[in-house]
Order: C-alpha cells, then sequence, then structure tokens
C-alpha cells in the first residue's frame, strides 16, 4: 500500500497554470474535440445544405474568475443567422414550428463525458 501524499496548495502557482499557454491549449483541443461532434449531429435540410453544420468556429477566451483572477478558456459557438431558431426551436404564429435540436446542450454533454 503506498504512503500517504502531503499536498500544499500553491495559490499562485495554480493562478499561472489557469493562464498558461498549455490550458490554453487543452481547453482548444477539447472545444475542437466538440466543434467534430457538434458537426457530426447538427442537423441539415439536405446533403448539399451545411451552412449551420459549416459554421461552427472554436475562440480563444479569457474570463474573469469570480474570487478575482482570470482564466484562459475557449469557446465553441455556431454563428449562422439561424443558429438561435436551431438551438431552440420557433414557435411563430404562420410558420411551421421548428423542433429544437439542442446542438450546443447535447455537445455539452458529449464534452463532459470525455475522459
Amino acid at each position: 500500500m503506498a504512503g500517504r501524499v502531503r499536498v500544499t496548495w500553491d495559490s499562485q502557482g495554480m493562478n499561472a497554470l489557469m493562464v498558461s499557454r498549455d490550458m490554453a491549449a487543452l481547453c482548444r483541443q477539447v472545444a475542437e474535440a466538440g466543434m467534430v461532434h457538434a458537426k457530426s449531429i447538427s442537423p441539415r435540410s439536405s446533403k448539399n445544405h451545411q451552412h449551420y453544420q459549416s459554421s461552427f468556429v472554436v475562440r480563444k477566451a479569457k474570463f474573469n474568475d469570480p474570487r478575482g483572477g482570470v482564466r484562459v478558456g475557449a469557446i465553441l459557438a455556431n454563428t449562422a443567422d439561424h443558429a438561435g431558431a436551431v438551438e431552440w426551436g420557433t414557435d411563430r404564429a404562420g410558420r411551421k414550428p421548428q423542433r429544437a435540436q439542442n446542438v450546443l446542450s447535447r455537445t455539452v454533454s458529449f464534452i463532459e463525458g470525455m475522459t
């Protein structure tokens, strides 16, 4: 049986990690894996109509930490003009309602399940 491990919290080291290039690269890598998944489950009206599917982007980002620091990250988004309608659906009078596809929501579940 292994001995006990003693851990000493290093706030400066943790803050440095949260803004490091390695952390930014890891976040981008995970977001890009999510983008592949999102594209694979995106709806298409036909094989030739892939505007929504081809409108996914991954952007680097910095976020304010609630404790006052800054963290690096990545944002996976869809820039299609109808992305909201695809994600949340439509319910407009006079038009055929579109069912919500929840592509990004399902992609979050996929990313959270990655090991």
